[in-house]
């Protein structure tokens, strides 16, 4: 038997047989799992095998739904392959031999690498990305153009053969495909482009959308591109669906990224990569964490850090920051509400998703009572960041293209938080901490990611001139900061609201 690789996923022990065993198909043939590339416990497997002597991937199904989505899987892959859209060929379709399990084996496309792991390689705003970005926009409007919409619009669920500049994009995921709906089908090609735009990167597709939309118009043969305005809105839109249902709900329940245990005492959600650390769900040895040493001890606060062997060759420094419970009518107002610590956890895993530079989370723990319904002081667990605050950063650093390169990315950050109606609620500058030139956003209890503009902007302002308050003793520091501001963004409207001169 071969050594499976799924070392990065926690296999069930029913699948986990699947996985070490030979799967005998109905036809006879056998197939045999090398590496698991996705997987969702007890319903799907994606993995790299060998069948009939050759290198292919596998989509195998389980469950007693593994029939439906199977032939959903199937009949997508075959509409791609009606319409001569670029996929992996259907290389057998079928059950095991004892027909416990649904099997669809593809071709591998040789030579050819995932478009997330591609696009994440190469530097943001470069002119391959456009590239890359460019062809991905063709090869959607091919979808369209043959009545078909892709429903899971991530780069993952595409493959580049050969180089970025002439390479042949490939569909994968036929589970995702639909057919156009037979009314509004402009509209619903707009959205499904806007979902696939709203992938990159808030400062490039905010330079790159104009291009975008006549690459778009230019393959549908339409005499003019789509509505500025109008995939704008789209765009945003569909970010904050995405971010609002991972960080306000997926997160709080246990899911690929996170594992969540729950009981009538504590509600407690760890990062996947932490969850076989029990130390981290004892609130009497976080509570002790807390003195030795301690940052900052209050009524509303205490924050301390812990120092544990985590990981298998390095101890991790935790920083802990516990919500206390002030009294009891504290108790009575909060006890209904999230916790800040379940807002600091949401946040972490907002920025984190909208690829923002923050604080990394670890886990949520809160205090439950009442069968669990009410809450009580709760516990939000970051890694610590070895890094000097933004003040600290600019009163030692001698070098003036380090301080001209920090504050470029400083400005920079800010800036896609206002594109993102992202407002933090409270820009000290020991809420900036530096690493390798680059801003990291910590204390994250008050940030909050707006639906309108109007307010929106008008809290973005807010963090700025907080933001600014932290060098008025320093008058060159604060007039670069200035002109960055001004440099950087396009609408001076918020620069205006926060008195900080555009002239």
């Amino acid at each position: 038997m071969m050594g499976v690789m799924a070392n990065e996923f926690s296999l069930t022990k029913a699948d986990k047989l699947i996985v070490e065993n030979a799967l005998n198909l109905a036809d006879g043939s056998a197939l045999t799992v090398v590496e698991v590339k996705r997987y969702l416990p007890s319903r799907r497997l994606v993995c790299k095998g060998l069948w009939n002597h050759r290198s292919v991937y596998a989509k195998i199904f389980i469950g007693q739904d593994a029939k439906k989505y199977a032939l959903r899987d199937k009949q997508g892959v075959q509409k791609l392959l009606d319409a001569n859209i670029p996929t992996p060929s259907i290389l057998y379709f079928g059950q095991t031999l004892d027909k416990s399990i649904y099997v669809l084996i593809l071709e591998e496309i040789i030579l050819a690498e995932n478009l997330e792991v591609l696009w994440n390689r190469l530097p943001l705003k470069s002119s391959q990305r456009l590239q890359l970005a460019e062809s991905l926009v063709r090869a959607v409007s091919q979808h369209h153009q043959h009545g078909l919409l892709q429903t899971d619009l991530y780069l993952k669920n595409f493959i580049l053969e050969e180089g970025v500049e002439s390479g042949v994009i490939y569909t994968l995921d036929g589970d995702g495909i639909q057919t156009m709906p037979i009314f509004n089908q402009q509209l619903a090609c707009l959205k499904n482009l806007s979902v696939l735009l709203s992938k990159f990167d808030v400062l490039e597709i905010e330079v790159w959308l104009t291009q975008l939309l006549h690459v778009y118009a230019h393959a549908r043969g339409w005499s003019k591109p789509p509505v500025l305005k109008t995939v704008t809105r789209l765009i945003h839109k569909h970010r904050i669906k995405v971010a609002n249902d991972y960080a306000n709900s997926k997160i709080f329940r246990s899911c690929t990224d996170v594992q969540v245990t729950e009981s009538s005492r504590q509600f407690f959600a760890v990062v996947s990569e932490y969850a076989d650390q029990d130390v981290i769900a004892n609130m009497l040895t976080l509570d002790k964490s807390l003195h030795i040493p301690s940052f900052k001890t209050g009524n509303t606060c205490s924050v301390g850090l812990m120092q544990n062997d985590l990981k298998k060759n390095d101890a991790l420094k935790i920083v802990i920051k516990r919500y206390n419970v002030k009294g009891i009518w504290h108790a009575i107002t909060r006890c209904l509400r999230k916790t800040r610590a379940a807002t600091s956890w949401t946040n972490a895993h907002r920025l984190k998703l909208l690829g923002l530079p923050a604080v990394k989370p670890i886990s949520l723990l809160e205090a439950r009572y009442f069968f669990g319904r009410l809450r009580g002081k709760s516990y939000f667990l970051s890694e610590y960041i070895e890094a000097l605050d933004a003040d600290v950063f600019f009163a030692t650093e001698v070098d003036d293209v380090k301080r001209n390169e920090a504050i470029q990315h400083i400005v920079s950050l800010f800036y896609q938080l206002y594109l993102l109606n992202i407002s933090h609620g409270d820009m000290k500058a020991s809420n900036i901490k530096i690493v390798d030139d680059q801003p990291v956003l910590i204390d994250l209890d008050s940030m909050k990611q707006h639906t309108f503009y109007w307010f929106a902007v008008r809290r973005h302002a807010r963090d700025l001139r907080r933001f600014m308050r932290n060098w008025q003793a320093n008058d060159s520091l604060s007039s670069s900061f200035n002109a960055v501001f001004k440099a950087v963004y396009i609408d001076h409207l918020p620069l205006r609201l926060a008195k900080i001169s555009t002239s």
